[in-house]
């Protein structure tokens, strides 16, 4: 036997349960449950339908003409920020030399420029101040 549509139903006695695998299906078999079919799905309830309401349920109050809304302000800020790391109130760039190795070869791919990871850390330090500063 095998499973069409997931679950597929087992009912007997009036009860109804849903089966997963095919194993289980056989053991409801052998045990003396039958698969659902149209004749044993239970019929389904009727529903009635809610009858139009001609008049408003409750009335949404209006607000005063005298209340205006505002526009929204742009956001002011003392400076634009131009990166993360570097302070632009300051007139010095980063402090390259608390950064890592990985930490260097990172802030040099994030400004485009591809340094090789197996270079000395002295030397990919020397490359990061002569083309950012610091």
């Amino acid at each position: 036997m095998h499973l069409r549509n997931f679950p597929q139903y087992f009912v007997k006695e009036g009860k109804r349960r849903p089966v997963y695998y095919t194993g289980d299906a056989r053991d409801l078999i052998a045990r003396g449950w039958k698969p659902e079919t149209k004749e044993t799905k239970p019929a389904a309830q009727k529903t009635s339908t809610i009858e139009q309401i001609s008049e408003p349920i409750a009335e949404v109050p209006q607000a005063p003409a005298s209340i205006q809304a505002e526009e929204p302000k742009e956001a002011f800020l003392p400076f634009d920020i131009v990166d993360e790391d570097i302070n632009p109130l300051s007139t010095f760039g980063p402090d390259f030399d608390s950064f890592t190795k990985a930490e260097l070869l990172e802030y040099a791919l994030d400004r485009g420029i591809d340094l090789r990871n197996n270079a000395p850390k002295a030397e990919i330090l020397a490359e990061c101040k002569e083309r950012f500063g610091g």
